[in-house]
Parts: structure tokens; C-alpha cells; sequence
């Protein structure tokens, strides 16, 4: 396993993706298959958003000072996040 920040955000986006495709696979009925597969996914983006926005984005920001009001690029990986979360509560979805 590597320890490059990249290399582990870069395989952390690849087992996300990888986890939707198990959900959009596991057919109709599987509830609990889904509900623990959400379970899942929810827990990989917050970390992986977490280690982006306190950790690769600050430095970026330190390495390269003239790209201001750069904020990162996960807002798209915390509305998924908390999307996640109401159907996770919401039977009917």
C-alpha cells in the first residue's frame, strides 16, 4: 500500500466507484445488501473528503499561494454524502 497522498486518493476513488457499481448491481429487492452498501459508501466519502479538505487542499494552497480562492473539489463528494444520508433514512428510495 502506498503512502502518496495522490496514489491513496486516486484508489479511494476507484473503491467509490467501485461500491456504486455494487449497488446499482444488486438488483430491485436487496434492501439490506443496498442499506449496508450506503452504509458504506457514506463512510468512504466522508473520509476521503476529510483527508482532501484538511490535508491535500491546505497544501496546495501553501504550494501555490497565486491560485486564491481555490477551495478544493469536493463539493460534489458532500452533497452526494449527504444525499446518501436522507436516503438512507427514506425507505421508500
Amino acid at each position: 500500500m502506498s503512502t502518496d497522498a495522490i496514489v491513496l486518493l486516486k484508489e479511494d476513488h476507484k473503491g467509490i466507484r467501485k461500491l456504486f457499481r455494487d449497488f446499482q448491481n444488486a438488483g430491485e429487492k436487496a434492501i439490506v445488501q443496498k442499506t449496508t452498501i450506503v452504509e458504506k459508501i457514506i463512510e468512504a466519502l466522508t473520509v476521503h473528503t476529510y483527508i482532501e479538505n484538511e490535508c491535500m487542499y491546505p497544501a496546495i494552497r501553501e504550494l501555490l499561494p497565486g491560485i486564491e480562492g481555490y477551495s478544493g473539489g469536493s463539493c460534489g463528494s458532500c452533497k452526494t454524502t449527504v444525499e446518501l444520508r436522507g436516503c438512507a433514512s427514506d425507505q421508500d428510495r
